[in-house]
């Protein structure tokens, strides 16, 4: 998460409360992704079934 940070795709907010905890939102540069990462989800189950190479 803090590489996406890092690189602008997401915000960290993190509240100092009694009970600690940690935000993440997409930025518009994130948000710009879900597209790809949609069509990636979508593509991944099949090629798990052939292995990493890719062949069959």
């Amino acid at each position: 998460m803090r590489e996406l940070e890092r690189d602008g795709r997401v915000w960290r907010t993190v509240h100092a409360v009694a009970l600690p905890h940690t935000d993440y939102a997409l930025t518009p540069v994130g948000k710009s992704l879900k597209t790809l990462v949609q069509d990636l989800d979508r593509w991944g189950p099949g090629r798990r079934l052939m292995g990493l190479s890719g062949a069959g």
